[in-house]
C-alpha cells in the first residue's frame, strides 16, 4: 500500500511538471533484469514558465534520490537541444526483486505481475490509469504528452500486444498517448536457452578471456623464438 501511494504521489508530480517518460525494461537470457527511465521536461515549458533549468533538474533528482524505489536508481542529468530531464537505471534484478521494487510509469499502471513457471515468463500490468495524460487545472503547466514502454530481450518472445516490434534485435514498444485506448502491456518470453546462446553469451560476457590468453600466447612464442635465435648463435 505504501508503495502505491508513493507511485501515486509521483504520478502526480510528473503531471504537474509536464512530464513526458521513456521507460525500458531489459530481461537477459539469465532473467536478470534492468529498468531505465528517462523523464524529461520540453525546454518551451521553462521559457514560458520563467523557470531555472537547474532547479528543475535538482527539484527531479531531490525527489527520485529520497524515496524508494526511486532511490535506488543511479541517475544522470539527460541535457538535449530540445529537452531536459533525469535519466535513472538499475541493473541487474532477479525476477523477484524487479517484481516488487519496479517503478514502471508511477501512476500508469497500478501494479504488475510476472510469474515464471514452465520455461515460460508472463508478464502483465493492471488497471490502466485513463487520467494519466490529462491537462492540470493550473494554466501554463503542461501535463504528460506521451510515454513509451520498451522490451529488450535476447529471449524468445512468444506472445505480446506490442505495437510496435523487432524480433530479429528484439525490441518490443508500447506508446501511450492523451489518444490512446486505455490498454496493459502483455507479454510471455520462452525462457529456455539454446547450449549455442549459452556459448555466445559467456563469449560475450567474459570477451576478455580469448584477448588475454591471445596475448599470452604471442607473448610465449616471441620468447621461444628469442630464446631459440641466442641458441643459435
Amino acid at each position: 500500500m505504501k508503495k502505491k501511494k508513493l507511485l501515486f504521489i509521483m504520478g502526480l508530480l510528473f503531471l504537474l511538471t509536464g512530464c513526458t517518460a521513456d521507460y525500458t525494461l531489459t530481461i537477459d537470457q539469465d532473467l536478470n533484469f534492468t529498468e531505465e527511465i528517462n523523464v524529461s521536461e520540453d525546454n518551451s515549458y521553462f521559457t514560458s514558465n520563467n523557470q531555472n533549468v537547474d532547479d528543475y533538474i535538482n527539484m527531479q533528482k531531490t525527489i527520485y534520490e529520497n524515496n524508494p524505489p526511486y532511490s535506488l536508481f543511479n541517475y544522470k542529468v539527460n541535457k538535449t537541444q530540445t529537452t531536459t530531464g533525469v535519466t535513472g537505471k538499475r541493473k541487474n534484478m532477479d525476477l523477484n526483486t524487479f517484481a516488487n521494487n519496479s517503478i514502471l510509469y508511477g501512476s500508469l499502471f497500478s501494479s504488475i505481475q510476472v510469474t515464471h513457471e514452465n520455461n515460460q515468463l508472463k508478464f502483465t500490468t493492471t488497471d490502466y490509469q485513463e487520467n494519466f495524460f490529462q491537462k492540470p487545472f493550473v494554466p501554463l503547466n503542461p501535463y504528460y504528452q506521451r510515454a513509451t514502454f520498451t522490451l529488450k530481450t535476447p529471449l524468445k518472445v512468444i506472445q505480446s500486444n506490442a505495437d510496435s516490434m523487432n524480433a530479429e534485435t528484439g525490441v518490443y514498444t508500447w506508446s501511450f498517448d492523451a489518444n490512446t485506448q486505455p490498454k496493459n502491456i502483455e507479454f510471455i518470453l520462452d525462457t529456455r536457452v539454446s547450449e549455442q546462446d549459452k556459448m555466445l553469451g559467456f563469449i560475450k560476457k567474459f570477451w576478455f578471456i580469448p584477448c588475454i590468453l591471445l596475448i599470452l600466447l604471442i607473448g610465449i612464442v616471441k620468447i621461444m623464438m628469442t630464446v631459440r635465435k641466442n641458441n643459435k648463435i
